[in-house]
Formats: structure tokens, C-alpha cells, sequence
């Protein structure tokens, strides 16, 4: 894997990308991915997730998602 890291993006609008999440490690040649939300508080956490997508490249500017 490109160097062993692995970030999660979101959009607003499908163009311009914020990172989220920036994970570094040592990552096997066959890694297993999920998805998965939680909410900081007590109460029940209902999410829903639309469009989402799992790509597998590089990017030229990592922060940027570009």
C-alpha cells in the first residue's frame, strides 16, 4: 500500500475534499476495510451514509485529497 497510509476524506459537494482521518502503519499486502460511525454521547447514534465510495491510488497532496 502506497507507502502505508490510509486517510478518509468527506465532501460536500463531490469536488473539494477535506481529510478526516490520516491512519500510518505497516499494513499487510491483503488489509480488510470497514465502515463504520459513532456519536459521543449516550443516546442511540443513527447515521446514514450516501455515495460513499472506497478507492484504491495515490494522490499527489495527501492533506488535500488531490
Amino acid at each position: 500500500m502506497g507507502g502505508g497510509r490510509i486517510a478518509c476524506y468527506y465532501s460536500p459537494d463531490g469536488e473539494t475534499w477535506q481529510m478526516v482521518r490520516l491512519y500510518k502503519n505497516n499494513y499487510p499486502e491483503k488489509l480488510f476495510i470497514g465502515i463504520s460511525s459513532q456519536g459521543p454521547g449516550e443516546d442511540a447514534c443513527i447515521s446514514q451514509f450516501k455515495k460513499l465510495s472506497l478507492t484504491y491510488g495515490s494522490v499527489g497532496n495527501f492533506r488535500l485529497g488531490e
